[in-house]
């Protein structure tokens, strides 16, 4: 063993190991920076590190066989054993420092670890794809239901949602939307740094319900997701009545605001309070949390649950405010889906104005105004938008009144507007389904019909389904037949899954200029009657979709959604009368010469006008 390390340092092969390693280290800590600097793909990195790895053993065989003298390189055989060996100089030392260097830096950096990494100007690296997360960003996961019966995850919902508006309104802190925070959940079984590292958030807050009798248990936890430490948590055992709950609220929101602006130095004097237009009957309470979560999930069965137990909120407490905005709303949309049971206009009208007697500001009252407007003929879009930007400055993070306002500026012919009101949607909450698909229509009217598809694509990552009706004919007429039959398919599932026959019969009438689409229309609808009162056989969309797509323009105006106006992608649309005849119907053009006309329709003459 001796002899063998007298010839490795005979033969400089220490010296070349210890080079090679410094050097391998250097080339490693240039290629990472410089690879996202450059934007090169992920494998260099690990490329780099196989190269070197698999060059060492070379280089020391190279060593070992051969010797570089003042004469050139020669095999190690063929020169003089004592002219090989050198004794130690001052490169050697410096090569030894370096050594020690790179030592001491690996060394630290596995003994830190990632965990530990410097926070630079507020921001920590969470390692996902690069990408900085603010130290002030915070989710608020749904509070997990762990009463006995398990009945009133809604309640859950409720509470931390409310947790999460007051937290909104702070504006040094980055709260992540309900719809992100809200696909997870405190009993979830990913941890909390993989939810964490998921919504690039640094801080959670997760929690719990429990009742029993009489009493509620809730237990908040403020978890700083980088440490995977709880940085504060508290159990509130109360009496279950609606202030207890309020108050509990308020207590999280402003125990949180204490945490962070002690951990991040924020000026936050104190969380804003609750919202106003509380309720002091639990039972009402309850019901308002329950009709909120189905409308904001609203579909064909969740709308009438949704109203339903909102009209019991308002029943259990006629002065609850913020019930009574939420029922409007639900009333004002039912017509949308195709309800025709009750006089819902009348209804909706009746709600609003009982919550804006109880709280002028009621954003969600204001909203549902602006939708009354908008919808019931005859629309009157200038009260319309002025309701729905009230409601805006009642409150800057109502979604509903961002896209309700973009709706109404789309069907108005404005689609830059539209675009924008959809971007201030998104901007409050990313993962907003009817946003995403509205701003895509925005695309789609403006002529951009790739980005109409790269962002109508965002949509099938949420629960959000569609009967497409403005997007159907842009996508036959583009030839993507697997997009065209996925949309066709969901449409088809909205009615029922034994409805997917519809798919080919739309498909032909789409695509293909030969079909007889008076005749198959006619047996389309004999096939589609055994589906009457099911799903969305009713619908307006629905209703819009296969009409638009069989060429049946003439009978939009008696079943369809307006929507279809600026659809493009359906032959001899654009020039037919029933267009021009909805447009003139529906009051656009009163609007258009009081406050300007959109880029694509001009005036002719008086009391006419054409669009392109």
């Amino acid at each position: 063993m001796k002899q063998l390390l007298s010839e490795l340092r005979r033969r400089n092969v220490f010296r070349v190991a210890a080079a090679y390693l410094v050097v391998g280290w250097l080339v490693m800590q240039i290629v990472s920076v410089m690879t996202p600097a450059l934007e090169l793909p992920g494998w260099v990195d690990g490329f780099f590190a196989v190269f070197l790895m698999a060059g060492l053993p070379v280089a020391l065989l190279l060593a070992w066989a051969f010797e570089m003298t003042p004469e050139g390189m020669k095999k190690t055989s063929t020169v003089d054993e004592t002219a090989g060996f050198r004794p130690l100089g001052s490169t050697d030392f410096v090569l030894i420092g370096l050594m020690v260097v790179v030592l001491g830096v690996i060394g630290w950096q596995q003994m830190a670890g990632p965990r530990v990494a410097p926070v630079l100007a507020g921001n920590i690296d969470t390692g996902t794809a690069g990408v900085a997360v603010a130290d002030s960003s915070i989710a608020v996961l749904p509070f997990a239901d762990l009463s006995t019966d398990s009945d009133k995850q809604y309640f859950g919902d409720g509470i931390a949602e409310e947790i999460l508006n007051v937290l909104a309104r702070i504006e040094v802190l980055d709260v992540t939307s309900r719809t992100s925070a809200f696909a997870f959940r405190s009993d979830s079984e990913l941890s909390i740094p993989d939810i964490a590292e998921t919504l690039g958030v640094r801080h959670v807050l997760e929690g719990s319900i429990r009742t029993a009798g009489g009493n509620i248990r809730i237990t908040a936890q403020l978890i700083d997701a980088i440490s995977d430490t709880h940085l504060w948590s508290e159990t509130y055992d109360r009496a279950l009545t609606a202030e207890n709950v309020f108050a509990i609220q308020d207590e999280i929101a402003s125990a949180i605001t204490a945490q962070l602006t002690l951990r991040l130095g924020i000026e936050v004097l104190a969380a804003p309070g609750a919202v106003s237009g509380g309720t002091s009957e639990v039972d009402a309470y309850e019901a308002y949390l329950e009709g909120r979560s189905l409308f904001i999930n609203r579909n064909y069965t969740n709308l009438r649950l949704a109203t339903a137990a909102l009209e019991r909120a308002v029943e259990a407490d006629p002065e609850f405010a913020r019930a009574w905005g939420v029922l409007a709303m639900a009333y004002v949309v039912s017509p949308q889906w195709g309800f025709r049971d009750r006089d819902f206009y009348p209804l909706a009208m009746s709600a609003i104005d009982r919550a804006l007697a109880l709280d002028p500001s009621n954003a969600d009252a204001l909203t549902a105004m602006g939708s009354y407007h908008q919808n019931r003929p005859p629309a009157d879009y200038a009260a319309s938008i002025s309701a729905y930007e009230q409601a805006i400055a009642a409150d800057p993070q109502a979604t509903t009144a961002h896209l309700w306002l973009g709706q109404a500026w789309r069907n108005l012919g404005f689609f830059d507007r539209a675009q924008a009101a959809m971007e201030a949607c998104l901007a409050i909450d990313p993962d907003y389904p009817i946003c995403l698909f509205t701003r895509a229509e925005a695309d789609l009217f403006q002529g951009n019909f790739e980005t109409a598809k790269t962002h109508l694509l965002e949509v099938y990552a949420t629960a959000h389904t569609e009967a497409y009706p403005t997007m159907l004919g842009a996508v036959a007429r583009q030839g993507d037949d697997v997009l065209l039959t996925l949309m066709l398919r969901e449409m088809a599932d909205l009615i029922s899954p034994d409805a997917r026959w519809m798919v080919n019969d739309m498909r032909r009438a789409l695509s293909d200029e030969d079909y007889d689409r008076a005749e198959a229309l006619r047996r389309f609808r004999i096939r589609l009657s055994a589906f009457e009162g099911l799903g969305a056989y009713d619908d307006p969309y629905t209703i819009s979709s296969y009409l638009l797509a069989f060429r049946s323009y003439d009978e939009l105006n008696q079943h369809a959604d307006s929507t279809w106006w600026w659809a493009p992608g359906y032959p001899g649309l654009a020039e037919s009368n029933v267009r021009h005849a909805s447009i003139s119907a529906s009051n656009l053009p009163s609007f258009w010469r009081a406050h300007g006309f959109p880029p694509q329709c001009r005036p002719v003459g008086d009391d006419d006008f054409e669009c392109d």
